[in-house]
């Protein structure tokens, strides 16, 4: 091959690369960015785990436990889920992330949503609470969905987990909730088609 194709070639990937990081990374790049690319034909560091990053994989999530009781004081029911985490991604250890959960009526109509107004620092390993207040009185037997994203609530970083609950039943488990696999629109905390 002649320096004129390799170099051909090298730019090519360089673009490629800028490219598939923009398209499936929040990361602003810039223009000046892509300048700095073309200019040196080995890919900074910071670039390359943004190429090759399995975007809604960066966190592995599963249920620890989950509950629909009636509120002790006041009216209303709560929700609560503890999520068990693994980070995947070194570079989100301690940085900030959020969580998104939906609660959903038994014939799949979207009921409540909630999360973190100001998220979380996600460790190596953790457990994060979500919790939420049901004060319908006929909404009986929801399931809840969890799922991980960026900070903004905009992507998701994480498998999502869909639990049934009931009402004053015992504490659900890892063994009666369902991780599934996201779907092609990437809404966050979806239910998974019937």
């Amino acid at each position: 091959m002649t320096l004129y194709k390799g170099l051909l070639l090298l730019t090519m990937v360089v673009i490629v690369s800028f490219l598939a990081v923009n398209l499936t990374s929040s990361v602003s790049i810039t223009a000046t960015t892509l300048n700095n690319l073309l200019e040196n034909p080995f890919l900074p560091s910071h670039i390359i785990p943004l190429i090759f990053a399995d975007h809604g994989q960066e966190v592995s999530i599963m249920l620890g436990s989950a509950q629909f009781i009636p509120l002790t004081t006041g009216e209303g029911n709560q929700v609560n889920v503890f999520i068990n985490y693994t980070v995947n991604d070194p570079s989100i250890i301690n940085s900030p992330i959020n969580s998104v959960m939906k609660v959903y009526w038994p014939n799949r109509t979207l009921f409540k949503t909630s999360s973190s107004p100001e998220g979380f620092i996600a460790n190596e390993t953790g457990t994060q609470r979500h919790a939420t207040t049901i004060t319908n009185s006929k909404l009986v037997d929801p399931t809840a969905v969890v799922q991980f994203t960026n900070l903004a609530k905009t992507v998701p970083i994480s498998n999502p987990v869909q639990v049934r609950l009931n009402l004053n039943q015992p504490a659900a488990t890892t063994t009666n909730a369902t991780t599934t696999i996201q779907d092609k629109t990437n809404e966050i905390a979806a239910l998974p088609p019937p």
